[in-house]
Order: structure tokens, then sequence, then C-alpha cells
């Protein structure tokens, strides 16, 4: 090999020793860190609760809720269902609850209502958010949707029957019934119910507003679930 040659093969080998060596921090930067990322994500974020939603079975959550809605007024909340949790410098609570003005004409609605508690046990109504959906107030009238008394699935099997037939065989995931909130007659009725969806694929569980549709000859079926967002 002569001397050209033999310069040519060294300063390429260096060139290529350079390029490699310059990568490497770029390669460890793009490379994910599956413990940091998960705390990233996870730290602080809301946490869906994947158990038993009545407040009577959350007793903290029930008794920040009572502690802070009696500090508004204008209205009454009732607590249905503890939908999620966030840790903080203390608790967030997210809870569904159906408000009820105090008016002479009362209007009832369904809205989420964001109760934060420090670490001193003082608790504070930080948001209640409206649910921009059907079936979320209380119409009472004639094709209106109309809210039950009572809202739980225990006192409604008619409801839970038609609910458990219509998403039986849905595949975007399984539907557990919480809440009946509202339901509309029409030529049928629509049933508006509060549920708990858990996905086949994956452990991820959410909040839907599941719209079922029961005809006159007793078949139903799912006109839509909206996701209720935390």
């Amino acid at each position: 090999m002569n001397k050209n040659k033999m310069m040519k093969t060294i300063l390429s080998f260096a060139l290529a020793l350079v390029m490699a060596v310059s990568m490497i921090p770029a390669a460890f930067a793009a490379r994910s860190n599956p413990i940091t990322d998960a705390l990233q994500v996870e730290t602080g974020g809301w946490e869906i609760n994947t158990g038993a939603c009545a407040l009577n079975k959350n007793p903290e959550a029930r008794k920040a809720f009572k502690k802070a809605v009696r500090k508004l007024d204008g209205a009454e909340y009732r607590p249905i269902a503890l939908l999620g949790t966030q840790v903080v410098a203390g608790t967030n609570y997210c809870i569904l609850a159906r408000c009820t003005t105090v008016t002479l004409e009362p209007e009832k609605s369904y809205v989420l209502v964001y109760v934060y508690e420090d670490l001193k046990g003082k608790c504070t109504v930080t948001e209640v958010k409206d649910i921009d959906a059907d079936g979320m107030t209380d119409e009472g009238l004639d094709g209106g949707w109309e809210m039950p008394k009572s809202v739980s699935m225990k006192k409604h099997q008619d409801v839970k029957k038609t609910f458990k037939q219509a998403t039986k065989y849905r595949l975007d995931g399984k539907y557990t019934a919480v809440s009946f909130l509202s339901s509309q007659v029409v030529s049928g009725t629509n049933y508006c119910v509060l549920a708990k969806k858990t996905s086949r694929i994956s452990d991820r569980t959410e909040y839907n507003l599941v719209y079922v549709y029961e005809t006159l000859n007793g078949f139903s079926y799912v006109t839509d679930a909206v996701e209720i967002e935390i």
C-alpha cells in the first residue's frame, strides 16, 4: 500500500470514529427511561377510581365533599359518584353530583364538583363544572329528559337489564353500570347511565355517559358513549 492510500485509510477511520463518538450522547438522550417516564406521567396526575364509586364507600371523599359544599350558596349538591383523586399537597377529589338551585323554580343538573382538602383537613370547592351532554338537566317537559329520584341501579333493575343487554357485545370495552341518571320517553325510551368502561386490551379505565335506546318491543342498543374527562 503506497503512502497516499495509507493516509486516506487512516483519515477515513479517524473521521468515522469521531462521528461515532459524537452520536453517543444523542443516542442516550433519545432513549427513554421507563422508570422516570412513569414518574413524570403519574406524579400529580389524576387517578381514576377503579373501585367502588358510591360516596358511602369512600368516607374520606364524602367527608371532604360535605365540608366543602356547605360553604356554597345558591344551590344544593348531592354526591353521586367519586370519579377520581389527585394527590398534591393534600388531595383533590372529582365527584359527580346532582345540583339543585335554591330558587322559586328549582333547576336540576349533573355537574362535576372538584374538592381540595389540604394537609390540615381544610376543604374547599375549587370548581363546579357543567357537563355538556344530553340528559344532564331535568327538563320536565313532554319528550324531555327526566331525572329519577334515586340513581341507584339496585332500585332500577329494569334499566340495569336493558343496559346489560345493550352493552353485552361491545368490542371497545367492558361496561359496568354505576348510576341511572335520566330517561327520555319517545317512541320507546332513551336512558342515560353513568358507566365504568374498562378496555379489553389494556388496564385503562374511564367513566362514560352511555345512552341506550329501548324500543317498544324491548330491543335495546347503545346510541352513544361519551367519556367524562376529569
